[in-house]
């Protein structure tokens, strides 16, 4: 069999850990750099966990864009900029960065759903709830993008309850959507799970915490959901996609003072919790969780950014 050369960008994707995108590098858009919002377009070597500035984006600067991988981009979607909600959508080339902007509608408009948007197959893109605001409510909606034709498709199934900026785990069954605000602004343990074949949800054992704006990776086995706003701030817990058990995690290098509204990255050797929120540390933060040891390592590092690159509220993937 005679080989077929691939594009320069593309690099074979690590089917055992669904959250990976095959990609050598994570890209970064959007955020708050407290103040203003921005229009960052970055990316960090795999490699070497240096940063890449690329051209701003082209559209108005936001925060909570929900992201999502393709084989190909990233995307970022929605979002709130400082003049309200935004319907917009980006799209980052995954080697070169250069940006797109495509037309997705959604029934229900939204932003801030179950972060980071999980997959099916690298085609479905899933946004899980978020919060309307021209319904002025936290949702229960389920909906997917078809990466193919850049389309939503509305699910029959909703979320037992309402959710904002909750964390997404996931693998190639189901995602589970944990934490994260609930009408009238409170703190959430709940676990909501999603079945993509049966497209159903169920309520399923809540985490240890509760939390607002936690950060979730997964590996092939087991979800993480990492600081958030609230009892979990200091603490880090991970899930047992076979068992359904909750179980303490090793906590990352802020445990201090905690984090939230954080970024996340996954490979085939480790988890990472990217950017967020800490009052301690102006910094762009990289805590990488190794998935054969559970041991954290620091990669964190400034920028010429304001606040040294301090940022949270962004997409990444």
């Amino acid at each position: 069999m005679i080989p077929i050369p691939l594009p320069n960008w593309y690099i074979y994707p690590y089917h055992r850990y669904p959250q990976a995108t095959g990609f050598n590098r994570g890209l970064l858009a959007f955020g708050d750099l407290t103040p203003p919002y921005s229009q960052l377009n970055r990316s960090l070597s795999f490699a070497t966990y240096t940063e890449t500035t690329h051209t701003n984006m082209s559209t108005t600067a936001r925060i909570q864009p929900m992201p999502c991988a393709s084989p190909t981009h990233v995307y970022q979607m929605k979002g709130y900029t400082s003049g309200g909600y935004t319907s917009t959508v980006n799209k980052q080339q995954a080697f070169t960065n250069t940006e797109s902007v495509p037309t997705i509608t959604f029934g229900t408009e939204r932003r801030g759903g179950s972060m980071p948007m999980p997959h099916l197959n690298r085609n479905r893109m899933y946004y899980i709830g978020g919060y309307s605001d021209s319904l002025a409510t936290y949702t229960t909606t389920i909906s997917w993008v078809t990466q193919n034709t850049e389309t939503e498709t509305a699910s029959s199934a909703t979320l037992p309850g309402g959710r904002h900026l909750s964390a997404t785990l996931f693998n190639t069954i189901e995602s589970y959507s944990v934490g994260g605000y609930t009408p009238g602004g409170g703190t959430s343990s709940t676990n909501y799970r999603y079945t993509f074949a049966t497209d159903a949800t169920a309520t399923m054992t809540a985490d240890t915490y509760n939390s607002q704006n936690p950060c979730g990776f997964s590996s092939n086995t087991t979800g993480y959901r990492v600081q958030g706003q609230g009892p979990s701030y200091t603490q880090n817990t991970k899930y047992s996609f076979s068992s359904g058990t909750w179980a303490a995690a090793t906590n990352s290098p802020e445990n201090n003072g905690g984090a939230f509204g954080t970024g996340a990255f996954v490979n085939q050797y480790e988890g990472a919790l990217w950017g967020g929120y800490n009052s301690f540390f102006l910094k762009r933060l990289v805590y990488r969780l190794a998935w054969s040891t559970e041991t954290y390592t620091n990669s964190s590092y400034t920028t010429a950014d304001s606040n040294s690159g301090f940022i949270y509220y962004h997409g990444t993937y």
